[in-house]
């Protein structure tokens, strides 16, 4: 009630003073708000720190021998191919699928004029629709 009488002290100011005036040397005064941290549940924090380093040094080692097990399938494939072959057999996929991509507009137009359907007419031409 006397600080409601005491106008120009803020709230917050006169906590500090009220709080701070039963400490003999404010300069050495423990803050009373903290929160307990008790020793037991710092020994675990490191605990499960230790725990969660293992998880990743297994996880990295994992890696490290999935990548060793790629580089080794790419050196294995590079040895039975060459450059030149590859880029021919690319071009001759791109060049097929050039022409399946024509026949299928074609066989779509034609189904179109006749009222039928492209599947009746792969049945008709004796066409698998998969190749």
């Amino acid at each position: 009630s006397h600080i409601n009488t005491l106008p120009f002290f803020s709230m917050s100011a006169s906590l500090l003073f009220f709080r701070n005036r039963n400490t003999s040397t404010p300069s050495r005064a423990r803050p009373r708000h903290g929160i307990f941290k008790s020793p037991l549940l710092q020994a675990s924090a490191v605990v499960g720190e230790s725990n969660n380093q293992d998880q990743e040094r297994r996880k990295l080692a994992d890696m490290k021998k999935e990548l060793d097990l790629v580089k080794s399938e790419v050196s294995q494939l590079s040895k039975n191919y060459n450059a030149e072959e590859l880029h021919d057999h690319i071009r001759l996929l791109h060049d097929y699928n050039e022409v399946k991509d024509a026949t299928q507009l074609v066989i779509g137009r034609i189904a179109e004029l006749r009222g039928t359907t492209t599947k009746h007419l792969h049945e008709q031409f004796g066409l698998d629709r998969e190749s």
